[in-house]
């Protein structure tokens, strides 16, 4: 059994006005990845360790000179493409919110 036999598509089999076809599941559920997983001997510990250089968050990122710089051409880049217009916000309205993903 290949790993892609637990893919399935989420058809419901009934017909509709709709033909158009169901996307397919581009997950498993844990139970299907249970299913094909090779126990291993209770005497082993497996450990993760992750590390990494990349700052979090702004304040970080704004405190090493290469990530300012890079900064500063995301928004020059946005700036020149004429991406966004900055407009005051209105009364009553939320502003949209932005995340910025150091990697």
């Amino acid at each position: 059994m290949n790993s892609t036999s637990h893919l399935s598509s989420s058809s419901s089999g009934s017909s509709s006005s709709d033909n158009s076809p169901s996307p397919l599941r581009k997950t498993r559920s844990l139970h299907d990845l249970y299913e094909v997983t090779t126990p291993i001997d209770d005497d082993v510990t497996l450990y993760c360790h992750l590390a990494t250089c990349d700052p979090i968050v702004f304040k970080e990122a704004i405190n090493d000179k290469k990530w300012r710089i890079v900064m500063d051409e995301e928004i020059a880049s946005i700036e020149k493409n004429d991406t966004y217009k900055l407009i005051p916000r209105s009364k009553g309205k939320k502003p949209i919110g932005v995340k910025w993903i150091y990697k």
